[in-house]
């Protein structure tokens, strides 16, 4: 679909004081609900909207001819598909000089021409069962301060939730009765009566349970340029040699953030035990939450194991 055939429409937007850096100054930015109030995402404020149709957003910045589109990527195509498919029919020569698995980055020239060159990037992020396409592209400002924008956007992109006024009055409610695990990396909520090991070998950064012992969880975490499909899978597949019993197996969205879910039952001796993992990951780091103990302890604990996972926020 082109630029030229979106219907324009007024998006509703929702103040918001977010703010990054860029070469000492300071980039603001605003939140944009999209259209269909599926999403919302932050935008530097001096992006003028140009369309907003469904799940598609539009922006411009005249100063630096920079335009950004955030919009759906069809299900049965992949992104290197898509990009494949659509700079074949282009004039110009894309040349990649970046890829992750969930970002395209493209220097374009044109001919032997070395006076001219612009630059598209291109980034994907999964929410629910919806891949969004964001496309930032500009023939006079730099890569590096577009890196920074593309990455913001991207890791701003998220659900919208209708409910987060009702959900924000519950968890000020709730507040007396959980703690909050703050890092760098992560916050997490958890009992206040339960107990919380920290660093517990290289690749555990925490445990955190209940004084008995018979509830709890460990996060992990590291680096890994393995994708979040490629770690899940690997995972279930240990599980399954091993003998387990796969009992839960799907793809949910936990506060923006695509993940793997996974329950297994085995025996130890004669105890009946299940376990539940979350996994992400998010840029480079791969984060693991797993519930494990006696299985009546965890269903009979479903609901507040529901409202440890849903605080899980990923910085």
């Amino acid at each position: 679909m082109r630029v030229s055939e979106f219907v324009m429409c007024v998006c509703i937007l929702i103040f918001a004081s977010c703010e990054g850096k860029y070469g000492g100054e300071n980039i603001k930015y605003k939140k944009y609900l999209s259209h269909n109030k599926q999403y919302e995402v932050e935008i530097p404020d001096n992006f003028t909207q140009t369309h907003a149709l469904g799940d598609l957003l539009a922006f411009q910045q005249s100063s630096t001819n920079l335009i950004l589109v955030i919009d759906i990527l069809e299900d049965n195509k992949s992104i290197h598909e898509y990009l494949k498919n659509r700079h074949s029919e282009s004039d110009f020569d894309y040349n990649l000089y970046t890829s992750s698995d969930s970002t395209y980055y493209y220097k374009i020239t044109r001919g032997l021409n070395p006076m001219w060159c612009a630059y598209e990037l291109n980034a994907i992020k999964i929410i629910g069962d919806r891949r969004y396409k964001i496309t930032l592209s500009s023939a006079s400002q730099g890569r590096e301060y577009m890196e920074i924008l593309i990455k913001h956007i991207q890791e701003s992109l998220s659900i919208y939730n209708r409910e987060r006024g009702n959900l924000s009055k519950k968890q000020n409610q709730s507040n007396d009765l959980f703690h909050i695990r703050n890092t760098d990396y992560y916050s997490i909520e958890y009992p206040k009566t339960w107990k919380i090991i920290a660093g517990i070998n290289e690749m555990t950064d925490v445990y955190i349970g209940s004084e008995n012992d018979k509830l709890g969880f460990t996060i992990v975490f590291f680096d890994t340029e393995y994708s979040l499909f490629d770690i899940y899978n690997e995972s279930k597949s240990n599980m399954i040699a091993a003998g387990a019993k796969l009992v839960l197996d799907k793809k949910d969205t936990i506060n923006g953030e695509p993940c793997f879910v996974l329950s297994f039952e085995y025996q130890i001796e004669h105890q009946h035990i299940k376990d539940i993992s979350y996994i992400f990951k998010k840029n480079n780091t791969m984060f693991s939450i797993k519930f494990g103990t006696d299985k009546n302890e965890i269903n009979t604990n479903a609901e507040l194991i529901k409202t440890i996972i849903n605080s899980f926020q990923i910085k």
